[in-house]
């Protein structure tokens, strides 16, 4: 898809790349399939093939369990990326998830 992006001139130079948090551990706790440095090498390789491509992205505050430490990483991701979108969202438990029955206060 990368290569599509900056090869073809029919295409918008743009990425929505979603990451929730930047911290390995609230990743595993939302069951993410990836991690703070697989992430980052996806975000290389387009500002490599694509630099004038905007990234915009998504990202959740305040999951259970989540540190002070823990959201500073997430604000260290933002500001090496430098998104030119984020959608923000505040956590909010839903029924019937494993993270709302964990009875952690946020």
């Amino acid at each position: 898809v990368i290569d599509a992006v900056a090869n073809l001139d029919k295409v918008c130079e743009c990425f929505h790349m979603p990451f929730q948090a930047g911290d390995d551990e609230v990743l595993r706790g939302m069951r993410r399939g990836y991690t703070f440095d697989s992430y980052m090498k996806i975000i290389q390789k387009i500002r490599a093939k694509a630099p004038d491509a905007s990234i915009c992205g998504d990202v959740i505050v305040g999951f259970p369990g989540e540190t002070e430490e823990a959201f500073q990483r997430t604000l260290d991701l933002m500001e090496e990326v430098k998104f030119d979108n984020l959608n923000t969202f505040a956590y909010s438990p839903r029924p019937n998830t494993e993270a709302a029955n964990w009875g952690i206060k946020f």
